[in-house]
């Protein structure tokens, strides 16, 4: 028997795959409405960082992309706390539920800021003839 595409998720389907449509948090995609932000971050970011080559041009576009979806999850959170404080109803599990998944996602795109910057930093430093050392990655597993 198949399934119903409007009422419910097919068995193999992961439930995460809904997750941007839910909160936009997990979408890299930049929205319409977020498009002028985005411009003016990169802008701004290349003026500062002066990007040459396709690296260097990247992680400048990364790190613009990141700063939206920084903006994003703010966003989200704020509003959250909004409606929370409103009266609205909101349900407490639900909300620190959603607080939850916004202080993560807000702690994973700092992670992938900080490893962009290392990036272009390490890309323009051997742009400019210094010596980069092997980089060393250490992760804590709890």
């Amino acid at each position: 028997m198949r399934h119903n595409p409007y009422t419910e998720l097919p068995a193999q389907r992961d439930p995460r795959a809904t997750n941007p449509e839910k909160h936009g948090l997990t979408s890299e995609v930049i929205r319409r409405e977020e498009q002028e932000s985005f411009d003016r971050a990169l802008e701004a970011l290349k003026q500062q960082y002066q990007p040459q080559g396709v690296v260097e041009a990247a992680a400048v576009r990364r790190l613009a992309a990141l700063t939206v979806r920084l903006e994003r999850a703010r966003r989200v959170d704020r509003d959250a706390h909004a409606m929370c404080y409103s009266d609205a109803g909101v349900d407490p599990v639900a909300f620190e539920h959603l607080v939850s998944t916004i202080d993560r996602y807000e702690r994973a795109i700092g992670r992938a800021l900080a490893k962009t910057f290392n990036l272009l930093g390490r890309a323009q430093k051997q742009r400019d003839g210094e010596a980069v050392p092997s980089e060393v990655v250490v992760e804590f597993l709890w």
